[in-house]
């Protein structure tokens, strides 16, 4: 059985994390939706999902997403648009099935030389980034 979980909070209260650890049969959930939550932080606990799919963490306040994504094999689309961040990890380059990737409207100035190495992002090329003072990438 497949377990889809939505985190999904439509409150004003602001949020600091939340906690992946509370869920059971981590290795079963496909996709997380934790966006318009007001997160300032992801865990690093996040990288044991390991059948994780699809992770929306757009419209939140996040700074800097953690460098467990890189143990997100199986993810395949990662949508971090709308937030603050000036950077990516360069482990997300090992998300080998990665094949979309939504960061517009952050503060990005350059993308991660790793993610070059992406086949699925690059052929199908779902790679939004608009919004970002980037200088250059790869």
């Amino acid at each position: 059985m497949d377990i889809r979980v939505v985190y999904k909070n439509g409150t004003k209260k602001i949020y600091d994390h939340f906690e992946v650890e509370k869920y059971e049969k981590l290795d079963q959930i496909k996709l997380l939706n934790c966006s318009d939550n007001h997160l300032t932080i992801l865990p690093e606990s996040l990288g044991l999902l390991s059948n994780l799919e699809e992770l929306d963490c757009s419209y939140n306040q996040l700074t800097l997403l953690p460098e467990s994504l890189g143990n997100l094999k199986k993810l395949k689309t990662l949508d971090c648009g709308c937030n603050q961040l000036s950077e990516l990890p360069q482990t997300l380059g090992t998300c080998e099935n990665l094949s979309i990737l939504l960061c517009e409207n952050n503060k990005l100035t350059s993308l991660p030389e790793s993610l070059k190495n992406l086949q699925n992002l690059m052929k199908c090329n779902h790679l939004l980034f608009q919004q970002n003072p980037i200088l250059g990438y790869f």
